[in-house]
């Protein structure tokens, strides 16, 4: 396993597991979007949207712009899951359920939508790199 699949598996076990959202977003800002080597790239530009929004608690769109960052060609869908079939997705108190991809969708559940989203990006980013290890 790549240091970089380990460092996403980590990380997204304990997104999972309910560990505070700004520590979870200061380390997936880390490994997936590290320090890049000039200020006039769009990785710089990405990671500084990203902190940006942490450091407001803004995490949503944190989640939005590291989405927009790293998976620009997937596709995104955040509603609440609800308790009984047939409920209309946000109008029960339970977990969200975010969903990223197109074609192979990638699924984050949480207690709230910006670990959900992050949950379902680190999945995304997960099979992403056990296709490049192919």
């Amino acid at each position: 396993m790549s240091e970089r699949k380990q460092a996403l598996v980590e990380l997204r076990d304990r997104v999972k597991a309910g560990s505070d959202n700004h520590e979870d977003f200061l380390v997936a800002l880390r490994v997936i979007l590290p320090e890049p080597a000039g200020s006039d790239t769009p990785e710089h530009v990405a990671r500084g949207r990203v902190g940006k929004f942490i450091h407001y608690g803004a995490f949503t769109d944190a989640a939005k712009a590291l989405h927009e960052a790293v998976l620009p060609d997937e596709g995104w869908e955040i509603c609440r899951k609800a308790k009984y079939p047939g409920m209309i997705p946000g109008s029960s108190p339970y977990p969200f359920r975010a969903e990223v991809g197109w074609g192979t969708v990638h699924v984050g559940n949480a207690d709230n939508p910006a670990r959900a989203w992050l949950t379902a990006i680190l999945e995304a980013l997960i099979v992403k790199e056990n296709a490049d290890d192919k």
